[in-house]
């Protein structure tokens, strides 16, 4: 084992040793209930049209979905 090799397994070590050994304690877990988290399928824009030329234009009509912007 060389130098350099031997300085960093010291330092591993000294770290490993240093660590915190104790988990995490929940004293106030809360409950969730199921339908708290919905998802939504975003509805996709309409009419995609492409225009060409020395630059590629794209235009489109876009979703009326709440989360979409």
């Amino acid at each position: 084992m060389n130098f350099r090799t031997a300085i960093v397994a010291a330092t591993l070590l000294v770290l490993l040793v240093s660590m915190p050994t104790t988990a995490a304690n929940f004293t106030n877990p809360t409950s969730i209930d199921a339908d708290l988290f919905a998802s939504d399928t975003l509805a996709p824009a309409n009419g995609l049209t492409a225009a060409c030329g020395s630059t590629i234009t794209l235009d489109w009509t876009a979703t009326v979905d709440t989360y979409a912007s």
